[in-house]
Protein backbone atom coordinates (compact mmCIF):
# COMPACT_ATOMS: atom_id res chain seq x y z
CA UNK A 1 0.00 0.00 0.00
CA UNK A 2 1.14 3.36 -1.17
CA UNK A 3 1.16 6.64 1.66
CA UNK A 4 1.02 10.07 0.48
CA UNK A 5 4.46 11.72 1.59
CA UNK A 6 2.90 13.44 4.52
CA UNK A 7 1.31 10.36 6.40
CA UNK A 8 4.04 8.51 6.83
CA UNK A 9 4.08 8.21 10.68
CA UNK A 10 0.82 7.36 12.81
CA UNK A 11 1.24 10.65 14.77
CA UNK A 12 0.73 12.32 11.10
CA UNK A 13 -2.08 9.44 10.14
CA UNK A 14 -4.09 9.68 13.44
CA UNK A 15 -3.84 13.79 13.43
CA UNK A 16 -5.07 13.57 9.90
CA UNK A 17 -8.29 11.48 10.79
CA UNK A 18 -8.81 13.87 13.72
CA UNK A 19 -8.75 17.08 11.63
CA UNK A 20 -10.36 15.46 8.50
CA UNK A 21 -13.59 14.60 11.56
CA UNK A 22 -13.48 17.55 13.51
CA UNK A 23 -14.09 19.57 10.22
CA UNK A 24 -16.62 17.72 8.63
CA UNK A 25 -18.48 17.62 12.39
CA UNK A 26 -18.36 21.45 11.91
CA UNK A 27 -19.98 21.38 8.47
CA UNK A 28 -22.53 18.70 9.41
CA UNK A 29 -23.42 20.91 12.43
CA UNK A 30 -23.71 23.85 10.17
CA UNK A 31 -25.59 21.90 7.95
CA UNK A 32 -28.17 20.59 10.81
CA UNK A 33 -28.24 24.16 11.88
CA UNK A 34 -29.48 25.30 8.52
CA UNK A 35 -31.94 22.30 7.94
CA UNK A 36 -33.51 23.25 10.78
CA UNK A 37 -34.25 26.80 10.36
CA UNK A 38 -35.03 26.08 6.84
CA UNK A 39 -37.71 23.15 7.48
CA UNK A 40 -40.96 23.02 9.80
CA UNK A 41 -41.37 19.80 10.37
CA UNK A 42 -43.00 17.06 13.47
CA UNK A 43 -39.70 16.17 15.85
CA UNK A 44 -39.53 13.14 14.62
CA UNK A 45 -38.94 14.19 10.59
CA UNK A 46 -36.39 16.17 11.36
CA UNK A 47 -34.35 13.86 13.98
CA UNK A 48 -34.42 11.82 10.80
CA UNK A 49 -32.87 14.52 8.58
CA UNK A 50 -30.25 15.30 11.18
CA UNK A 51 -29.58 11.88 11.41
CA UNK A 52 -29.13 11.82 7.52
CA UNK A 53 -26.78 14.78 7.47
CA UNK A 54 -24.42 13.54 10.31
CA UNK A 55 -24.24 10.05 8.57
CA UNK A 56 -23.41 10.93 5.33
CA UNK A 57 -21.03 13.94 6.04
CA UNK A 58 -19.44 12.87 9.04
CA UNK A 59 -19.60 9.02 9.06
CA UNK A 60 -19.62 8.20 5.44
CA UNK A 61 -18.06 11.05 3.88
CA UNK A 62 -15.16 11.81 6.46
CA UNK A 63 -13.71 8.22 6.43
CA UNK A 64 -13.54 8.69 2.46
CA UNK A 65 -11.42 11.80 2.78
CA UNK A 66 -9.58 10.48 5.66
CA UNK A 67 -8.83 7.33 3.52
CA UNK A 68 -8.14 9.34 0.33
CA UNK A 69 -5.21 11.69 2.36
CA UNK A 70 -3.85 8.65 3.87
CA UNK A 71 -2.88 6.96 0.58
CA UNK A 72 -3.61 6.81 -3.10
CA UNK A 73 -6.30 3.42 -2.88
CA UNK A 74 -8.62 4.77 -0.54
CA UNK A 75 -10.69 1.82 -1.47
CA UNK A 76 -8.50 -0.70 -1.19
CA UNK A 77 -7.17 0.90 2.29
CA UNK A 78 -11.24 0.75 3.92
CA UNK A 79 -11.12 -2.58 2.92
CA UNK A 80 -14.06 -2.28 0.31
CA UNK A 81 -12.38 -3.80 -2.51
CA UNK A 82 -12.73 -7.52 -0.62
CA UNK A 83 -16.03 -9.28 -0.60
CA UNK A 84 -17.31 -11.70 2.10
CA UNK A 85 -18.09 -14.76 0.97
CA UNK A 86 -21.70 -16.46 1.50
CA UNK A 87 -20.91 -18.55 4.10
CA UNK A 88 -19.24 -15.98 6.08
CA UNK A 89 -22.60 -14.00 5.38
CA UNK A 90 -24.73 -17.08 6.45
CA UNK A 91 -23.05 -17.55 9.73
CA UNK A 92 -22.56 -13.82 11.12
CA UNK A 93 -26.66 -13.90 10.06
CA UNK A 94 -26.95 -16.90 12.02
CA UNK A 95 -24.87 -15.32 14.80
CA UNK A 96 -26.23 -11.68 15.18
CA UNK A 97 -29.64 -14.02 15.57
CA UNK A 98 -28.50 -16.37 18.31
CA UNK A 99 -26.79 -14.16 20.31
CA UNK A 100 -29.98 -12.10 21.06
CA UNK A 101 -30.82 -13.62 24.35
CA UNK A 102 -26.97 -13.57 25.58
CA UNK A 103 -26.60 -9.86 24.83
CA UNK A 104 -30.06 -9.24 26.67
CA UNK A 105 -28.55 -10.38 30.21
CA UNK A 106 -25.66 -8.57 29.31
CA UNK A 107 -27.52 -5.67 28.90
CA UNK A 108 -29.98 -5.89 31.47
CA UNK A 109 -26.86 -6.77 33.84
CA UNK A 110 -25.05 -3.05 32.27
CA UNK A 111 -28.32 -1.22 33.25
CA UNK A 112 -28.24 -2.60 37.05
CA UNK A 113 -24.86 -1.48 37.67
CA UNK A 114 -24.39 0.73 40.57
CA UNK A 115 -21.30 3.36 40.62
CA UNK A 116 -19.75 3.66 44.61
CA UNK A 117 -21.63 6.15 46.87
CA UNK A 118 -19.11 8.60 46.67
CA UNK A 119 -19.51 8.69 42.90
CA UNK A 120 -22.98 9.43 42.93
CA UNK A 121 -23.05 12.64 41.27
CA UNK A 122 -21.72 10.90 38.32
CA UNK A 123 -23.89 8.52 38.41
CA UNK A 124 -26.85 11.09 38.07
CA UNK A 125 -25.20 12.44 35.21
CA UNK A 126 -24.70 9.21 33.42
CA UNK A 127 -28.65 8.41 34.72
CA UNK A 128 -29.68 11.41 33.32
CA UNK A 129 -27.73 11.20 29.95
CA UNK A 130 -29.17 7.45 29.59
CA UNK A 131 -32.39 8.49 29.84
CA UNK A 132 -32.17 11.40 27.17
CA UNK A 133 -30.76 9.25 25.25
CA UNK A 134 -33.84 6.61 25.78
CA UNK A 135 -36.09 9.09 24.85
CA UNK A 136 -34.92 10.04 22.00
CA UNK A 137 -34.61 6.55 20.67
CA UNK A 138 -38.13 6.18 21.68
CA UNK A 139 -39.07 9.14 19.32
CA UNK A 140 -36.96 8.10 16.60
CA UNK A 141 -38.75 4.18 16.84
CA UNK A 142 -42.12 5.25 16.60
CA UNK A 143 -42.92 4.51 13.32
CA UNK A 144 -46.50 3.74 12.63
CA UNK A 145 -46.76 2.84 8.80
CA UNK A 146 -44.48 0.52 5.88
CA UNK A 147 -42.77 3.85 4.66
CA UNK A 148 -41.80 5.02 7.73
CA UNK A 149 -40.53 1.32 8.65
CA UNK A 150 -38.84 1.54 4.97
CA UNK A 151 -36.84 5.05 5.65
CA UNK A 152 -35.95 4.38 8.94
CA UNK A 153 -34.48 1.22 8.20
CA UNK A 154 -32.29 3.10 5.37
CA UNK A 155 -31.33 5.85 7.79
CA UNK A 156 -30.64 3.75 11.28
CA UNK A 157 -29.87 0.42 9.68
CA UNK A 158 -28.13 0.95 6.45
CA UNK A 159 -26.76 3.99 6.45
CA UNK A 160 -25.56 3.77 10.06
CA UNK A 161 -24.18 0.82 9.76
CA UNK A 162 -22.21 1.57 6.84
CA UNK A 163 -20.83 5.07 8.66
CA UNK A 164 -20.19 3.70 11.68
CA UNK A 165 -18.37 0.96 10.21
CA UNK A 166 -16.21 3.06 7.66
CA UNK A 167 -15.04 5.48 10.09
CA UNK A 168 -14.38 3.06 13.33
CA UNK A 169 -13.27 -0.18 11.63
CA UNK A 170 -11.98 1.42 8.11
CA UNK A 171 -10.11 4.33 9.38
CA UNK A 172 -9.57 3.95 13.43
CA UNK A 173 -9.28 -0.14 13.71
CA UNK A 174 -6.53 0.10 11.01
CA UNK A 175 -5.08 3.05 12.28
CA UNK A 176 -4.00 1.55 15.92
CA UNK A 177 -3.36 -1.82 14.26
CA UNK A 178 -0.76 -0.29 12.09
CA UNK A 179 0.27 1.35 15.51
CA UNK A 180 0.86 -1.51 17.79
CA UNK A 181 0.86 -4.45 15.05
CA UNK A 182 -1.53 -5.98 16.84
CA UNK A 183 -5.06 -6.69 15.59
CA UNK A 184 -6.13 -7.79 18.89
CA UNK A 185 -5.37 -4.83 20.72
CA UNK A 186 -7.14 -2.68 17.62
CA UNK A 187 -10.18 -4.20 17.76
CA UNK A 188 -10.65 -3.76 21.35
CA UNK A 189 -9.40 -0.50 21.54
CA UNK A 190 -11.65 0.75 18.95
CA UNK A 191 -14.56 -1.38 20.16
CA UNK A 192 -13.66 0.48 23.39
CA UNK A 193 -13.82 3.94 21.69
CA UNK A 194 -16.53 2.80 19.85
CA UNK A 195 -19.07 2.34 22.77
CA UNK A 196 -18.04 5.77 24.60
CA UNK A 197 -18.86 7.71 22.04
CA UNK A 198 -21.87 6.91 22.13
CA UNK A 199 -22.48 8.52 25.60
CA UNK A 200 -25.06 5.87 26.59
CA UNK A 201 -22.84 4.30 29.79
CA UNK A 202 -25.66 1.79 30.95
CA UNK A 203 -24.88 -0.02 27.60
CA UNK A 204 -21.31 0.63 27.43
CA UNK A 205 -20.56 -3.35 27.70
CA UNK A 206 -22.87 -4.76 25.10
CA UNK A 207 -21.80 -2.18 22.18
CA UNK A 208 -18.51 -2.69 23.42
CA UNK A 209 -18.93 -6.48 22.72
CA UNK A 210 -20.72 -5.88 19.60
CA UNK A 211 -17.72 -3.39 18.54
CA UNK A 212 -15.08 -6.06 18.98
CA UNK A 213 -17.23 -8.59 17.31
CA UNK A 214 -17.53 -6.37 14.12
CA UNK A 215 -13.69 -5.64 14.32
CA UNK A 216 -12.75 -9.33 14.51
CA UNK A 217 -15.33 -9.79 11.59
CA UNK A 218 -12.87 -7.78 9.54
CA UNK A 219 -9.91 -9.28 10.47
CA UNK A 220 -11.51 -12.87 9.38
CA UNK A 221 -12.80 -11.59 6.20
CA UNK A 222 -10.41 -9.19 5.11
CA UNK A 223 -13.98 -7.42 4.05
CA UNK A 224 -15.51 -4.27 5.71
CA UNK A 225 -18.76 -5.25 4.15
CA UNK A 226 -19.11 -7.86 6.55
CA UNK A 227 -18.88 -6.29 9.41
CA UNK A 228 -21.35 -3.44 7.71
CA UNK A 229 -23.75 -5.97 7.16
CA UNK A 230 -23.42 -6.98 10.92
CA UNK A 231 -23.87 -3.91 12.04
CA UNK A 232 -26.86 -2.79 9.90
CA UNK A 233 -28.22 -6.49 10.54
CA UNK A 234 -27.82 -5.54 13.90
CA UNK A 235 -29.59 -2.12 13.86
CA UNK A 236 -32.64 -3.11 11.46
CA UNK A 237 -33.48 -6.13 13.85
CA UNK A 238 -34.36 -3.42 16.67
CA UNK A 239 -36.14 -1.61 14.26
CA UNK A 240 -38.52 -4.07 13.00
CA UNK A 241 -38.88 -5.53 16.92
CA UNK A 242 -39.71 -1.78 17.66
CA UNK A 243 -41.86 -1.17 14.24
CA UNK A 244 -43.79 -4.92 15.37
CA UNK A 245 -44.32 -3.87 19.19
CA UNK A 246 -45.67 -0.49 17.85
CA UNK A 247 -48.58 -2.53 15.75
CA UNK A 248 -49.01 -5.20 18.41
CA UNK A 249 -47.47 -7.80 16.94
CA UNK A 250 -45.24 -8.90 19.60
CA UNK A 251 -44.74 -8.09 23.46
CA UNK A 252 -41.81 -6.75 24.73
CA UNK A 253 -41.06 -9.82 26.05
CA UNK A 254 -38.32 -10.38 23.46
CA UNK A 255 -36.14 -7.80 24.88
CA UNK A 256 -36.05 -9.84 28.20
CA UNK A 257 -35.36 -13.22 26.70
CA UNK A 258 -32.24 -14.35 28.47
CA UNK A 259 -32.64 -11.89 31.60
CA UNK A 260 -34.17 -13.36 35.27
CA UNK A 261 -37.09 -11.83 34.35
CA UNK A 262 -37.68 -12.96 30.88
CA UNK A 263 -37.73 -16.97 32.17
CA UNK A 264 -34.25 -19.01 32.73
CA UNK A 265 -30.91 -18.10 31.95
CA UNK A 266 -30.34 -21.46 30.29
CA UNK A 267 -31.69 -20.28 27.29
CA UNK A 268 -28.98 -17.35 27.76
CA UNK A 269 -26.19 -20.04 28.57
CA UNK A 270 -27.53 -21.99 25.31
CA UNK A 271 -27.18 -18.78 23.14
CA UNK A 272 -23.80 -17.91 23.99
CA UNK A 273 -22.82 -21.84 22.94
CA UNK A 274 -24.53 -20.94 19.90
CA UNK A 275 -22.88 -17.81 19.19
CA UNK A 276 -19.28 -19.06 20.17
CA UNK A 277 -20.48 -22.25 17.54
CA UNK A 278 -20.73 -19.89 14.81
CA UNK A 279 -17.80 -18.17 15.53
CA UNK A 280 -15.93 -21.53 15.21
CA UNK A 281 -17.26 -21.31 11.85
CA UNK A 282 -16.06 -18.23 10.52
CA UNK A 283 -12.66 -18.74 12.01
CA UNK A 284 -12.46 -22.13 10.01
CA UNK A 285 -13.71 -19.98 6.62
CA UNK A 286 -11.46 -17.66 7.63
CA UNK A 287 -8.60 -20.72 7.71
CA UNK A 288 -9.97 -21.98 4.41
CA UNK A 289 -10.35 -18.23 2.64
CA UNK A 290 -6.10 -17.79 3.30
CA UNK A 291 -5.49 -21.08 2.09
CA UNK A 292 -7.22 -20.66 -1.38
CA UNK A 293 -5.95 -16.97 -1.93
Amino acid sequence: MKYNPFATNFKTKALTFILVEAVMFIIASALVAIASKLLTLPERPQMMIMLTIQGIVLFIASPLITARLLTHKPFKYLSLTTLPTLKQIVWVTIAMIVMTPALNLIVSWNESMHLPEFMSGIEEWMRANEDAAAESTKKLLSLQTLTELIITLLIVGLMTGVGEELTFRGVMQKLIEDKWQNHHIAIWVTAIIFSAIHLQFFGFFPRMLLGAFFGYLLVWSKSIWLPIYAHTLNNSMAVIAAYMLNINLTSEDIDKLGTTEGGSLWTAAISLLLFIYCVIKLRKEETTNNINQ
